[in-house]
């Protein structure tokens, strides 16, 4: 069968037209790849995006894989931070977030701890300058429970931008998170309350900000830079501390070997107990809220109750 001209451009262009549509409609459906840094970034975006498909999240540093501060990037993290339409990142604990802005100069990244007000970072006067370390400010945002609250809405904005079709979703699901964590935070207030001592030595400064959440006094920490053994000196200065300030409990972590820790506390006849700082276990929506009840329960035991 043979068409006029004008009707076979009317035909291709009516072809065109329908291609056109639904690659577009084909492009609109695909999900928007979203890559967080850390464990915690991933359980707050999860809790955000909740219910929402045109979401996926990925996650970048591996789960149990020890120390998160001097994380170095692989070929197959670029990739995926190549292939991301929005990275969340804390924004002091990735040492290599600089080098992803340099790399991706037009990629959209959020820092959750830009929404919270930062504590000082101990460590800084041990930073030798070759761009490895993660900040000036003390990056464990997350172990604070007011922070997280804050740092999930942060999170709520982003998505807000990134699919404005999906707002009340996103507003729902932020405010029953939010909910949940006030609840959590209500727990922690209440036998905060009752605790006999208030003066605690932690692994390292990973629980400055719950410190300052629940008044309590950090006299000083197993280490003073993660992975690095304390000198002899270090240690006597230490054990003289302790012993002055009346500090009651010794924390490690289950990132690290309690080799040192347990040394402390043989010398001054104390238990060592293990305080969770996130990234040991899978980032399931509710792994946040299990480990901060698990904590709680360590603090309890450790500091007592009146």
């Amino acid at each position: 069968m043979r068409y006029p001209v004008a009707g076979a451009l009317a035909l291709v262009l009516l072809i065109a037209l329908a291609a056109a549509f639904f690659a577009g409609a084909e492009q609109t459906t695909k999900p928007r790849q979203v890559l967080c840094s850390f464990w915690s970034e991933f359980i707050f975006a999860q809790s955000v995006a909740q219910g929402v498909s045109d979401i996926q999240l990925q996650l970048l540093m591996p789960v149990g894989g020890g120390c998160d501060h001097g994380y170095s990037l692989t070929p197959a993290d670029l990739t995926k931070i190549s292939g991301a339409d929005l990275i969340i990142a804390n924004g002091q604990l990735e040492s290599f977030l600089p080098r992803v802005r340099e790399a991706f100069p037009h990629k959209a990244i959020v820092t959750t701890a830009d929404a919270v007000v930062l504590l000082p970072d101990e460590f800084a006067a041990h930073n030798d300058g070759d761009g490895e370390h993660h900040g000036t400010y003390n990056p464990h945002t997350w172990l604070g429970i007011l922070n997280a609250v804050v740092m999930v809405d942060r999170i709520r904005i982003a998505f807000d931008r990134l699919l404005p079709a999906h707002s009340r979703e996103f507003a729902a699901n932020t405010t029953a998170y939010q909910q949940r964590l006030l609840a959590l935070r209500g727990e922690y207030l209440a036998a905060a309350s009752e605790f006999k001592s208030r003066k605690i030595v932690t692994f390292h400064n990973s629980f400055s900000y719950l410190a300052r959440e629940l008044d309590l006094d950090v006299i000083g920490t197993v280490m003073e830079v993660p992975g690095i053994a304390p000198t002899a000196a270090e240690i006597e200065a230490l054990v003289r501390k302790i012993r002055e300030s009346g500090a009651v409990a010794i924390f490690s972590e289950p990132a690290f070997p309690p080799r040192v820790a347990e040394m402390l506390a043989a010398e001054l006849k104390m238990k060592v107990h293990s305080l969770d700082t996130g990234g040991n276990t899978e980032p399931t929506p509710a792994a946040y809220e299990e480990m901060m009840r698990a904590n709680l329960k360590v603090l309890v035991e450790a500091l007592g109750a009146r």
